[in-house]
């Protein structure tokens, strides 16, 4: 009943997980695992910010206390996974904010807009009131996010991603193609921990 004959542990945060996309479960799509299960992430168009389930305690003692910072009277880690591909596109910050507003405007955005004293307000010239965005992932579910975070269609559109869709982590790369569709030889055959932290593998724009 959950999607898979042997029960596993599932994703831990900061995984790369392949899984079913939950509005065409035919399609594989490949995203970090940001939150799990009980888990509270907001996120304000420029950074994201984790509150794990386990409290503050954990918090103090996992995390680096440069990153953590109180929203809303409560402690979260901001930008928690430290990979070198993960980046945030300048040039498309203002399409994200685009999307952002159409999928609210439609409904189809999983993250509840709030306003945080703590921000700063980045969204008045767009109109909006509100300065960032929080959901709590849901028992059993997985937020997955794009390393390149302004070009990603993910959990902030479509929702977390329930266990009975996990497929499992990716081996390595067997095929690569840029923006300009040029087969990115240097990639291929590449394992996964190779190219996220590998800095000649990184590229600005993926």
């Amino acid at each position: 009943g959950d999607g898979h004959i042997i029960r596993g542990e599932g994703p831990k945060r900061g995984d790369i997980v392949v899984f079913r996309y939950p509005l065409n479960e035919k399609m594989h799509f490949v995203k970090r695992n940001f939150a799990v299960g009980g888990d509270e992430v907001i996120f304000d168009l420029n950074n994201f910010y984790l509150r794990p389930h386990e409290g503050d305690e954990f918090i103090a003692a996992n995390y680096d206390a440069r990153d953590i910072v109180i929203l809303g009277g409560e402690k979260y880690v901001k930008e928690p996974y430290k990979f070198k591909g993960i980046h945030y596109d300048p040039n498309a910050k203002n399409s994200m904010l685009t999307n952002v507003k159409i999928a609210l405007e439609k409904g189809e955005f999983s993250m509840k807009p709030i306003s945080l004293s703590e921000i700063p307000h980045s969204f008045e010239a767009a109109g909006i009131s509100f300065n960032a965005f929080y959901i709590k992932v849901p028992q059993d579910e997985y937020f997955m996010i794009g390393d390149n975070r302004n070009n990603s269609a993910d959990s902030r559109f479509w929702g977390p991603v329930p266990y009975r869709l996990i497929v499992g982590k990716p081996w390595f790369t067997y095929f690569s193609i840029d923006a300009d569709r040029k087969i990115r030889w240097e990639r291929i055959g590449r394992f996964v921990d190779t190219l996220q932290n590998d800095e000649s593998l990184i590229y600005e724009q993926k």
